[in-house]
Parts: C-alpha cells; structure tokens; sequence
C-alpha cells in the first residue's frame, strides 16, 4: 500500500497534473530557460510542501503530476502554476 499523507485528524492523497504549453506553441523553453524553470518549479514546490513525484521541461510545453498538502486553500496550487509562467515568458535573461 502507497504511503499516504497525515493531518492531525486527516489521512489523504491529493494529485494534480498540470501542464504548461507557451504560446503558439513556440520552441521556448531550451537551454537556459528550461534550466531555470525547472529550478523555478522545484524551489515553489519545496516552499509550499508540494511533493512533485514527476515532471518534464518540454521545449514548448511542460508536464508535472505533484502530490499536494491538506491545506485547504488554493495558495500552492497558484505559486507552482503562476511563477514559472510568468518567468518563462520573460525570455531568457529574466529575473525574478
């Protein structure tokens, strides 16, 4: 049996798969930029408790399956779907 997550009076597993894809479908995401997101998704999981149990930096898109806390608001969800967007799209000499 899978290892599942623990509250104080709560036992739960909670998966989202989220996908990115840029704009047009455009080649965006190579090289430095690919790098950067993927260290940008990985350090918003670790600061919010979201486990990513896979992940892929496509050129033109990226795939996350991620495991969430018990939380019950919605700020965990909002860092890992809007930080790394907004710094993809920012090209690759961006800052955040």
């Amino acid at each position: 049996m899978e290892e599942y997550r623990r509250g104080a009076h709560t036992v739960f597993e909670i998966h989202l798969h989220l996908v990115w894809i840029t704009k047009y479908r455009r080649p965006a995401l190579q090289g430095e930029v690919a790098t950067r997101v993927r260290d940008l998704i990985r350090d918003i999981c670790g600061q919010h408790e979201v486990s990513i149990m896979k992940g892929h930096v496509s050129k033109d898109h990226v795939h996350l399956l991620i495991s969430l806390p018990a939380a019950g608001d919605d700020q965990p969800v909002d860092a890992v779907a809007e930080r790394p967007y907004r710094a993809s799209s920012a090209g690759p000499n961006f800052r955040i």
